[in-house]
């Protein structure tokens, strides 16, 4: 089976997870990943065994014969990356959030259905066991109908979390709470409970 040629942006902390993940799977590779940092880039693979290092993830995106692009940036980063990608017949696999305001990830699910390509938001918690089983009890019909639902975000991020990267905290490239570490439970109830129909005005 042909493997799929994946190429990976932001040599930051997330990364690890990516560049492991994709390891464990025969039929993919990543062979090429980029940073604005280039000794991040350079460290990432040689850490990884990659082919090759990029400064500018356009450049990678032009020279490397890519199928799929990971996207590991700053959030407010993600929409243009995955245009970007999208405009070179590129698959995106992006981190989560997708975007940090509504237009701009209006913007980047058109630029992948212009172009034919998929689109995937790393939503990793699904795969929780306890979200797995909650999961497969609603699929089974154990609690009747679903008319409401609630998700209370009890996770805590200390000022060490934000000193780690000045992006974090920042409207520009972090969006808040609600879309930094909320996006994942608002993920969560719209899988349990099926897509929004409506909105109050």
């Amino acid at each position: 089976m042909k493997k799929i040629k994946f190429g990976l942006i932001g040599c930051g902390r997330i990364s690890a997870k990516h560049f492991e993940a994709i390891a464990e799977i025969d039929n993919a590779e990543i062979v090429a990943c980029a940073d604005i940092v280039e000794s991040k880039a350079k460290e990432a693979a040689e850490k990884y065994q990659i082919n090759a290092y990029y400064k500018d993830y356009i450049e990678m995106l032009e020279k490397e014969k890519l199928n799929a692009v990971l996207i590991c940036t700053p959030s407010g980063l993600h929409p243009q990356m995955g245009i970007e990608a999208a405009k070179r017949k590129i698959h995106v696999v992006t981190e989560k959030p997708m975007a940090i305001d509504l237009r701009s990830a209006d913007q980047l699910v058109q630029a992948c259905d212009e172009n034919g390509v998929q689109l995937f938001v790393v939503k990793q918690n699904r795969l929780n066991p306890s979200i797995q089983l909650l999961r497969k009890a609603i699929e089974k019909g154990r609690f009747g109908k679903l008319f409401s639902a609630n998700a209370t975000v009890r996770w805590t991020r200390p000022q060490s979390y934000y000193d780690l990267a000045k992006w974090r905290g920042t409207w520009e490239f972090d969006g808040g709470a609600f879309m930094n570490q909320a996006s994942h439970y608002f993920d969560l109830i719209r899988w349990m409970m099926g897509p929004v129909e409506s909105k109050l005005p």
